[in-house]
């Protein structure tokens, strides 16, 4: 069952995501489908809603596409670790206008499998990572000299101790620059 679960999972990426046959949705998911995308606010029901959401990104990119990184299944689940890859030249992505910028996104997608067809996903994917590389939220650059304040002040510091002087430090600007 897991090797069928797997394919099935494939043909919805290669076919539907990959070359855009948004019709094949009929066939491979469930008529209750649901989606939940940690990107959106609501879950996404029903196919047609599948359909809106894939179109979305063809319609805001070029040359999109998904390669799977990893994918493991048991019983009716199938995790799948995936790349999407893409040009953002069509039209608006998360509100942002087209930039023409090369993106690259990761992701982790279970699915479930109900009767043969994909009754359920849940999508967690970098979504703050494809903001900045559009352009929508500034980079923000760990500055050296906090993370060697941290090191001088404890012979191995934490992750916690150098994340909190650089956060003091942020806010301490940002909380300046309100003033």
């Amino acid at each position: 069952m897991s090797e069928e679960n797997k394919t099935l999972v494939r043909r919805e990426l290669k076919e539907i995501f990959n070359e855009g046959k948004l019709d094949l949705a009929d066939e491979l998911l469930t008529s209750d489908y649901i989606v939940y995308d940690s990107a959106l606010p609501e879950p996404v029901h029903g196919i047609e809603g599948f359909k809106r959401l894939r179109a979305s990104y063809h319609d805001a990119c070029s040359e999109v596409h998904t390669t799977i990184d990893d994918m493991i299944a048991e019983d009716d689940k199938v995790v799948t670790r995936w790349t999407t890859r893409g040009t953002h030249d069509k039209g608006q992505m998360m509100g942002v206008p087209p930039t023409g910028k090369q993106i690259e996104v990761t992701g982790i997608t279970v699915n479930r499998i109900s009767g043969g067809r994909i009754a359920e996903d849940w999508t967690v994917w970098d979504s703050l990572g494809l903001l900045r590389q559009l352009g929508a939220i500034p980079e923000r650059v760990v500055r050296r000299d906090l993370v060697l304040r941290s090191k001088a002040s404890r012979a191995s510091p934490s992750f916690s101790t150098i994340f909190t002087n650089v956060v003091e430090h942020e806010f301490s600007e940002d909380r300046a620059n309100l003033l």
